[in-house]
């Protein structure tokens, strides 16, 4: 593995023989970054075992694997949510499994919550109300005296959210991008999944949990309490088994706005951004990507590179319509940015990439129910895995606090693309990609 980051950003030590040059790259973009994100360098990279990665999809799934991970915590539990809607099964199913455990057990909650302006810009909410964050107000009230909960929240008026849901688990490790909401539920919810990972991610989540939780707008309630990291078996026990490198990268909360009138930032340097954007550099023939929403041009501008000076093939899958209210004035919409993505690409070319409108086989193609994918992945030539809860939208992108890990297992990888990708990709509908335009229609 390529070896924990020293002063001076250097590589040092032994690598493992299976990494491969496409993970070298990432890890060389992403680590001198890391202060610009919330972990510092040498915890970003990790070892895990790939056959030990449980991988589900749908989002009902997602909640029952939390569900079962935390009625077998043993001392430490650490959420982080964007949506957290107490009346929601997931949240019962919580508490319940929180009631039954006998022994004593710390549960730190850190929750986005919006305020008012900030739920006319999300939500197009008429009368917005003040968030409250009481054990009761969240769902989680009357728990027993053995488990001692913590809430934190990031409450903001601003567009800039603590969107990660990352959880943490006596070590092992949750990552999803499925909120705890109504929306995910039934035929038509949301489709999202879910990934656990034992131990070797342990340390970056939990110090992206702490940065965080330190970072919460309700500290004066509690300020000492805070997270303890009590150490967990060595990675080392994972050189001589089925190991593979893991990198962890994480970006932070930025409120100034990336797009203007007559003005737009570029894309922020930080170990999120700069993963994604040397994951695409490097990459050799194929890139498949499942995201709800992608409207940022540095991130189109490479996928076209890709495609127009490496032949490569790109694999879009999205949501159609999907936060078009919001999309609309902040980057573009899905479809503005299809539009100018593939009027960037040269003649020859265009069938090189794919895009796909989600849609799930059981249902009528002509409905006009918008259905949504949720679910933020990328594979890179069939190699490297990138997953968590960034979109690939200005918002994701240059406000809101994101993660993502990146694995670097071939057979993973195709685990991964088997079990995520491609039953969902084959049921979509395909977009029809127009001829090569001039104009920039994505702003």
């Amino acid at each position: 593995m390529l070896q924990f980051f020293e002063k001076g950003l250097q590589y040092s030590g032994e690598k493992i023989s299976t990494d491969s040059y496409l993970m070298r790259k990432i890890v060389e973009a992403a680590i001198p970054s890391a202060d610009k994100g919330t972990i510092a360098a040498e915890k970003m990279l990790g070892l895990v075992n790939p056959n030990q990665i449980e991988i589900v999809s749908g989002s009902e799934s997602a909640y029952r694997l939390i569900v079962h991970k935390i009625k077998e915590a043993k001392k430490q539990i650490l959420i982080q949510a964007f949506v957290w809607e107490p009346g929601t099964q997931v949240v019962k199913d919580i508490r319940n499994a929180l009631c039954d455990i006998k022994h004593e057990v710390e549960v730190f909650l850190l929750v986005d919550q919006l305020d008012r302006l900030a739920q006319v810009f999300y939500h197009g909410e008429i009368l917005p109300k003040k968030p409250k964050h009481d054990p009761a107000c969240l769902g989680l009230d009357n728990l027993p005296q053995n488990i001692k909960l913590h809430i934190g929240t990031h409450v903001h008026n601003s567009i800039a959210s603590n969107h990660n849901k990352a959880i943490w688990i006596d070590g092992d490790v949750i990552l999803t991008g499925a909120n705890f909401q109504q929306e995910n539920y039934g035929p038509n919810g949301f489709h999202d999944a879910a990934m656990f990972i034992p131990s070797g991610a342990a340390e970056a989540v939990f110090y992206d949990f702490k940065a965080m939780w330190d970072k919460r707008t309700n500290k004066s309630d509690a300020p000492e309490i805070s997270p303890i990291y009590t150490g967990l078996e060595s990675t080392e026990s994972y050189r001589n088994t089925n190991s593979c490198s893991v990198l962890y990268v994480t970006n932070t909360i930025r409120q100034k706005w990336a797009l203007l009138p007559f003005y737009r930032a570029p894309l922020p340097e930080d170990p999120l951004n700069n993963a994604y954007m040397a994951a695409i550099k490097y990459a050799k023939h194929t890139i498949q990507i499942a995201v709800p929403n992608l409207n940022s041009p540095e991130i189109i501008h490479a996928l076209a590179d890709f495609i127009n000076n490496r032949n490569g093939h790109v694999y879009l899958l999205m949501g159609k319509g999907f936060n078009d209210f919001r999309e609309r004035f902040y980057g573009g919409t899905n479809q503005s940015a299809i539009d100018y993505f593939s009027s960037l690409l040269d003649e020859d070319r265009q069938n090189n990439l794919q895009v796909r409108w989600f849609h799930r086989v059981n249902n009528n193609e002509n409905s006009m129910k918008k259905e949504v994918i949720h679910m933020k992945f990328m594979s890179i030539d069939g190699q490297v895995v990138i997953y968590g809860s960034s979109n690939l939208d200005l918002l994701s992108l240059h406000n809101s606090h994101e993660t993502n890990i990146v694995i670097d297992n071939a057979d993973f990888a195709q685990r991964a693309i088997e079990q995520l990708y491609l039953p969902i990709f084959e049921t979509s509908i395909p977009v029809l990609i127009l001829p090569k335009r001039t104009c920039f229609v994505c702003s």
